[in-house]
C-alpha cells in the first residue's frame, strides 16, 4: 500500500517539517547552551539540523516556478 499525496499536500508536510525542525533545533540548542548536558547527554541536537536539511531539500524539490503570463 502506497500513500499518494498531491503536490500541495507534500509541500505543506515538507514546510511544516522544516519549520518544526528549525524551531526544535534552536530551542534544544539554547537549552543545551544554558545548561550544559541538558540535551547532549541523551542525543545530539544536530539530528534536528539534519532533519531540517532533509525537509528543506524535499520542499525545494517540490517548489514550482510560476509561469509568467504574457499579455
Amino acid at each position: 500500500m502506497t500513500l499518494h499525496l498531491d503536490s500541495p499536500a507534500q509541500q505543506a508536510v515538507a514546510r511544516t517539517g522544516f519549520y518544526a525542525s528549525i524551531v526544535s533545533y534552536a530551542v534544544f540548542w539554547a537549552c543545551d547552551a544554558i545548561r550544559a548536558g541538558f540535551v547532549s547527554d541523551y542525543f545530539s541536537v544536530h539530528w534536528f539540523l539534519l532533519a531540517a536539511i532533509v525537509f528543506a531539500s524535499w520542499w525545494g524539490a517540490l517548489h514550482e516556478e510560476p509561469v509568467p503570463v504574457s499579455s
